[in-house]
């Protein structure tokens, strides 16, 4: 299945293909980012990385930083 992916850092959208019942947390490690540096948000809502993804949808990718 597909879903496309819209990486805020790099101004891109990209589509990924990954397998069904995947998961947010699967769908960051193919794209090279690590869940605990990133939020994504479906439509308006943030997700956790544990919420299955479907095919066809539609996900921003935002990095943020921590630490002092």
């Amino acid at each position: 299945m597909k879903v496309t992916v819209n990486l805020i850092k790099e101004s891109r959208i990209i589509e990924v293909e990954i397998d069904e019942g995947s998961t947010v947390r699967e769908v960051l490690k193919k794209i090279g980012y690590v869940p605990q540096g990133s939020v994504v948000v479906r439509g308006e809502i943030p997700i956790p990385e544990d919420d299955k993804v479907k095919d066809g949808d539609f996900l921003t990718v935002y990095l943020v930083a921590t630490g002092g």
